[in-house]
């Protein structure tokens, strides 16, 4: 993750020579393909979440 990527073959749908971060790995799983990127997010959404209620309920 995280590795810094030049793409060397044509026939894909990212331009040759285009640069870029490897940012997630696509996982098969019950024929769906998922993305770990799409997990990390949202567990920041419901580590957000929990902390916003938890930080109203404090105030209170």
């Amino acid at each position: 993750m995280f590795d810094r990527v030049v793409n060397v073959r044509e026939g894909f749908s990212v331009p040759l020579g285009a640069r870029g971060t490897i940012i997630g790995e696509a996982v098969l799983l019950m024929d769906f393909y998922l993305s770990i990127y799409y997990i990390f997010i949202y567990l920041f959404i419901l580590f957000y979440l929990f902390y916003f209620f938890l930080s109203f309920f404090y105030m209170l």
